[in-house]
């Protein structure tokens, strides 16, 4: 837009890109399609996209817009997956490329892949050939010729449950997840599909699809009917004299001397049975008794014990640090994708300090560890390791362990521990469910 070109840091260079992107875009087609990938943590491609229809992304998350399937990370496989072409660059060499392809379009560098090979859909088991005769926004036509038998196909695209294949004669062809590249968490779309021509569509029903659809037709009739007896004198003044009638003979005394130690009683049940089961994360404690022992010190001096404020819910050792429950954001299952938000010990240090933590947790599956500085974790049972990045921790037998943190802190920097059970996080996806590892029998019987 104008607008862009205006406030675009090098406008003239955003002309010369342009007009790049034009020429390349020219090039493309089902059968040599590829991508270009913004070798930077901005969304400044999305302005090229608009304007030239070039196909463009950046690794990082991309707000309102991020599929949660998608190309998993910059690998040779990945993006060939992906159908990568060209990598840019703003004020430097890409880091990925090949160094005499280089472009320099005033401030934006681009670099080719000699790896990219156009192939939008690719053979995964079987023999033949896969060509791609449509790939639009509404549809991606294949054809599989060379061989009699089913092979199984994969797009270079991500896997959305709504995707459909439908074979030429009319008859279905299941659609499944395969991880973009081998071990990966993310996933493609892919299908075993019959010799001859396959249609993949973005039309398919979801099982979540009519979920709360009485409930939202019963919302709207009582609507409806409160606009039209609101509307109507008569009507309403017989409404209003009912609710009155109807408030007096309602026993409220009964209902409230029953109902509130009912709502109490279960409540109470429900954290008893939250506290016996396993935990689902580690914490402190906010409440009015402390769960945990906090100690600091000094470098090499003496341990003391951090007080604990039932006001405001925290740990505290005057003049050295503040320990508290809050939250961060240092858990990924899929690094493309924004961090989860979850559970997490934060200390915040007055002066540089040493801090220990001490809990106790019923632990019991798979956990989920991730600090923002090196960890001494010591759990009862297990050597002691250290925790930084991301760790996944298992344990069984539903045990109550004592579990022991230590770490060294700086003066002004906020420290943050998180120990959060998987599942909690990552639920179970079953439309994730991989393709078999043979073609079924509905798919050898298509003529």
């Amino acid at each position: 837009s104008a607008e862009t070109q205006v406030l675009a840091a090098d406008p003239a260079g955003r002309e010369l890109l342009g007009a790049w992107a034009r020429e390349q875009v020219a090039t493309l087609g089902p059968a040599a399609w590829g991508r270009a990938l913004f070798d930077e943590d901005t969304h400044e491609q999305m302005h090229l996209t608009a304007e030239t229809g070039l196909p463009t992304f950046h690794m990082g998350p991309l707000p309102d817009l991020l599929l949660r399937e998608r190309i998993e990370d910059t690998s040779a496989a990945s993006l060939a997956r992906f159908n990568v072409r060209w990598v840019i660059g703003l004020n430097r060499s890409p880091a990925i490329g090949n160094p005499d392809t280089e472009v320099v379009l005033g401030s934006y560098h681009i670099r080719t892949l000699d790896t990219w090979d156009g192939k939008f859909a690719r053979l995964e088991k079987g023999t033949g050939e896969v060509k791609v005769l449509r790939l639009d926004a509404e549809a991606v036509e294949i054809e599989v010729t060379g061989t009699t038998a089913p092979v199984l196909v994969a797009l270079g695209t991500g896997f959305y449950p709504r995707w459909r294949a439908t074979h030429a004669s009319g008859a279905d062809e299941p659609v499944h997840a395969l991880p973009t590249i081998p071990g990966g968490k993310l996933h493609v779309v892919s299908a075993w599909v019959a010799p001859g021509k396959t249609t993949f569509t973005v039309d398919a029903p979801l099982p979540s699809d009519h979920d709360g659809l009485v409930l939202s037709i019963l919302a709207l009739a009582f609507a409806l009917a409160a606009i039209i007896v609101w509307r109507i004198p008569r009507l309403r003044t017989r409404l209003l004299r009912r609710v009155v009638t109807l408030r007096a003979r309602i026993p409220v005394a009964p209902i409230a001397r029953f109902g509130v130690p009912l709502v109490i009683l279960a409540l109470v049940l429900r954290a008893t049975l939250d506290w016996q089961g396993p935990a689902k994360d580690l914490g402190v404690g906010s409440g009015l008794r402390p769960l945990a022992t906090v100690e600091a010190r000094v470098p090499d001096g003496e341990w003391q014990d951090c007080g604990y404020s039932r006001v405001m819910g925290e740990y505290r050792c005057p003049g050295l640090v503040t320990v508290y429950d809050a939250t961060a954001n240092l858990l990924n299952d899929a690094p493309p994708s924004w961090p989860f938000v979850t559970p997490a010990i934060v200390a915040s240090p007055d002066d540089s300090c040493e801090v220990r933590i001490y809990v106790r947790a019923r632990l019991d599956g798979t956990y989920w560890a991730a600090a923002t500085g090196v960890t001494d974790l010591a759990i009862d049972g297990e050597p002691q390791r250290q925790i930084g990045g991301h760790e996944e921790l298992t344990y069984e037998g539903h045990a109550d362990r004592s579990v022991g943190l230590r770490t060294s802190l700086l003066a002004g920097y906020n420290y943050s521990f998180v120990f959060v059970r998987a599942d909690t996080l990552v639920p179970d996806r079953p439309f994730l469910a991989p393709p078999p590892l043979e073609a079924p029998a509905a798919i050898r019987a298509i003529r």
